[in-house]
């Protein structure tokens, strides 16, 4: 998944804290105030980030922070990667006749990584909700697949403002396939607003991607989880 416009990994800036900025894809302008012209650029092209774009890479990229001292060729090569990320990780809308395999692949991720943390309640809940015939029709899911294979799956309710499932098989875990999923299932919300019940286990994972916490863990008949949003309109998250 894509962390800012021009290539720069906000998740690994040492002045990210220190200077009180949450990345551009957060922020209406840049940290320091002014305006930034590829960030500027890349929204009013309707892209994400400069390696969609077919004049990539053009002279602004190119030079942008070369009198400061910067090397561009890092931000460079990272947009080539993010672009290649979707290339070749396709993600598509899964038809509800064929949500079986997904169903299986979400549990069997569930009892190798969350499972240990909820207990035998959780469990039998999770897994009632799905074979919930009420609960899967009112999802919206969609797979990432490697070479025609179904390697992650994501789903979303509300009309897409609520995260209700994400899984990596375990076997692709730690390879950028859920942060995939999670930037589907942000360009998809229509209200900028995504909210997600995070489990113990993927808190941590939800933070790094600009979630924040909005109110203190919870537990429902056995599921142990943290309300948690991400908010595209605002600087910091709006809290509920």
């Amino acid at each position: 998944m894509f962390e800012s416009r021009c290539g720069v990994l906000c998740g690994s800036c040492e002045r990210r804290e220190q200077v009180h900025c949450k990345g551009c894809l957060y922020m209406e302008r840049p940290f320091w105030g002014g305006t930034c012209g590829v960030k500027s650029c890349c929204e009013d092209r309707g892209i994400h980030h400069c390696g969609e774009c077919p004049e990539f890479p053009c002279r602004m990229l190119s030079t942008m922070g070369v009198e400061q001292g910067f090397d561009p060729a890092p931000k460079l090569e990272q947009c080539r990667r993010w672009a290649a990320e979707r290339q070749k990780c396709p993600i598509r809308e899964i038809p509800a006749d064929e949500l079986g395999p997904a169903l299986e692949l979400a549990w069997q991720v569930f009892q190798a990584y969350e499972a240990p943390d909820y207990g035998p309640e959780g469990a039998a809940e999770f897994y009632r909700s799905l074979h919930d015939p009420a609960y899967l029709s009112v999802l919206r899911s969609c797979g990432a697949y490697e070479a025609g294979t179904l390697v992650g799956v994501m789903a979303t309710r509300l009309e897409g403002s609520h995260l209700a499932l994400l899984f990596v098989d375990a076997a692709h875990q730690h390879r950028g396939i859920g942060r995939l999923l999670v930037s589907r299932a942000m360009e998809d919300c229509t209200g900028g607003r995504l909210t997600v019940n995070a489990s113990p286990y993927a808190v941590e994972f939800y933070r790094g991607l600009g979630f924040e916490q909005t109110r203190p863990p919870q537990v429902t008949n056995g599921l142990r989880y943290t309300p948690m949003v991400w908010d595209s309109r605002c600087g910091k998250t709006c809290h509920e």
